[in-house]
């Protein structure tokens, strides 16, 4: 359902409703550590979760969390390379089903949880840790930890995952109805790099051996992947930007690679074209990425290299010349989105990759699980390895080296400021705002930025904005005439391009560096098309009024929405002849 309107019908119930969610912390509140108590009636309930494993089918359960009992939840063991390499270890990755077997039934309005074993990371905190990071420049899960106990017996420290679902989708995406894929490597009739957004030709169905369409009763729900694929690969790099840009968000596609690489991670879409989700933004008609997977992060594979100099040198264009990774190959062959990753490079560096940042981060997470961690006598690894791993490296019975975090962090922070690449005059871009700030209807808004940046040169500066859809691009002058100041004061300005009244415009601002310096390209804010400025235009009628005409707030039997789906419902009616 379409964000807006959820919103609307929240405002309306919120003043008579206080529910218990509010009064609790929320289920991936990184300070809190929950207990989930399982306790399954049959006595050959480990036999029947591992066969749930590749049946799918659900195993039922009674859990109780916080004093409250949830009757008949579904459990079934999850996972692929932390089920299958774990040699005789019992605890296995968990899926909780919430509304399995009881309709509706939810644990703090979620319904799936998932619950990772630790594999490959004796310190518990990679996964967190990173889906935190990542959180900041895309969208991306929350996770934590919580204790799991079944039948009584304690089988430790888990780290619970947020699911990409709709839940989830509606905290970052205007509208939560549109297709979902996992990029699933591992499925049985999966090929080699048929996940990695490579060109299948136009069969959905061969689209459907290599990704996992969460939600397929939606119409035409192999269609915006299909073409998302189509522009990608298709057609010559010169006129790349066009093709791909109002099909693929691809800010958000570089700031996933970005991420992957700093922090060293190719179990991903990098290495296997996996662990990876694609989401069709409906309002924007865009695919955007999202990452998924992140046990392995800083690190923690082989995959990196088979050395601790390897992976501290891992490199920052890893598999650029992979013609199966095209959001690689493709994307980084522009040269204007090479800049763009670089300059996610350096935003991700300056502001996490620093061991004086991550170090108190990670004592903090430990100290509040460490306990629990000594206590888990299931766990993958010795109670050792829980803090040595942060500061050594550790040779696991699974997979080789499992490289410690501080001499990863601190050996690969000189890799990365020296990088050739990376190590080049940039220029710093402040102080991005709008004027007027409450502009009136029929009102220019002007945008203006400072570069800054020990006198480098500035080449050129672009106003990005829009509404829906891809953002549209407008030059930017420092000749006095643009709102800009004085010419020549390293003050930018740019008036905003013409929107519809009363539309929420987003907006931010890049700068190139001259290119006889070195073409760096840096953005105002950091995070780009992330986390962009905003500014409400005043709508045509501004006393225009709207009334609630009617809302069903449990949609059980009542009429489908337009994805097919039983979902709450507002309609809001305009009683003049005047639009709003």
């Amino acid at each position: 359902m379409n964000r807006l309107c959820t919103a609307f019908l929240l405002c309306c119930l919120c003043f008579f409703v206080v529910t218990a969610q509010s009064q609790t912390p929320d289920l991936y509140d990184e300070t809190v550590l929950r207990t989930i108590d399982l306790t399954f009636a049959q006595s050959n309930w480990y036999q029947l979760l591992q066969q749930s494993h590749s049946s799918g089918v659900d195993v039922p359960a009674d859990m109780t969390v916080d004093g409250t009992t949830y009757t008949n939840v579904g459990i079934r063991f999850r996972g692929y390379s932390s089920y299958n390499s774990i040699g005789a270890s019992q605890k296995k990755p968990i899926n909780i089903s919430m509304d399995a077997f009881t309709a509706g039934q939810d644990l703090y309005g979620y319904k799936t949880l998932n619950l990772n074993n630790g594999f490959r990371d004796p310190t518990f905190v990679r996964e967190v840790l990173c889906y935190h990071i990542f959180r900041k420049y895309m969208p991306a899960c929350r996770a934590n930890w919580v204790v799991v106990r079944i039948n009584g017996e304690n089988w430790g420290v888990y780290i619970n995952v947020e699911q990409i679902n709709k839940h989830m989708l509606r905290k970052w995406f205007i509208d939560e109805d549109g297709a979902r894929y996992e990029g699933d490597a591992t499925l049985p009739t999966a090929t080699s790099s048929g996940a990695a957004m490579t060109w299948l030709g136009t069969d959905p169905l061969t689209y459907a051996d290599n990704y996992d369409h969460k939600n397929p009763s939606i119409p035409e729900p192999w269609t915006p992947l299909i073409t998302a694929c189509d522009k990608l690969n298709s057609g010559p790099i010169g006129t790349l930007k066009n093709d791909v840009e109002p099909v693929l968000n691809v800010d958000s596609a570089l700031w996933m690679l970005a991420a992957q690489v700093v922090f060293v991670n190719p179990d991903s879409y990098l290495y296997f074209g996996h662990n990876y989700w694609l989401y069709h933004d409906v309002f924007h008609n865009r695919m955007q990425t999202l990452p998924w997977g992140l046990n392995m992060t800083l690190a923690a594979t082989s995959l990196a290299g088979s050395s601790s100099n390897a992976r501290i040198t891992f490199d920052l264009f890893f598999n650029q010349n992979h013609s199966g990774r095209p959001l690689m190959n493709r994307l980084l062959a522009v040269p204007e989105w090479r800049q763009r990753y670089l300059a996610h490079v350096r935003t991700l560096r300056d502001e996490w990759f620093d061991w004086s940042i991550l170090q108190p981060r990670i004592a903090a997470y430990q100290a509040l699980i460490a306990a629990e961690v000594a206590a888990d006598s299931k766990k993958l690894y010795p109670t050792s390895t829980f803090t040595s791993n942060v500061t050594s490296d550790y040779v696991s019975g699974f997979f080789s080296i499992i490289t410690g975090l501080q001499p990863l962090v601190t050996g690969r922070r000189p890799y990365i400021d020296n990088h050739s690449e990376v190590n080049v005059a940039s220029l710093t871009v402040m102080d991005v705002e709008h004027q007027p700030l409450n502009p009136t209807h029929g009102q220019p808004v002007w945008i203006r930025a400072t570069m800054g940046g020990a006198s480098v040169p500035v080449d050129h500066a672009t106003l990005y904005s829009r509404v829906r859809g891809a953002f549209n691009e407008s030059p930017m002058f420092d000749d006095g005439l643009h709102m800009d100041g004085a010419a020549g004061d390293s003050i930018f300005g740019a008036a905003l391009p013409t929107y519809t009244a009363g539309a929420m415009v987003d907006y931010y601002v890049g700068a190139v560096a001259d290119t006889s310096v070195s073409g760096a390209m840096s953005f105002g804010p950091r995070t780009a098309e992330f986390k962009p400025l905003t500014v409400q235009l005043p709508a045509v009628n501004a006393s225009a009024s709207l009334i609630v005409n009617e809302f069903l707030a449990k949609n059980q039997n009542g009429i489908l929405d337009e994805a097919g789906e039983r979902e709450d419902w507002i309609e809001i009616h305009n009683p003049t002849l005047n639009p709003v």
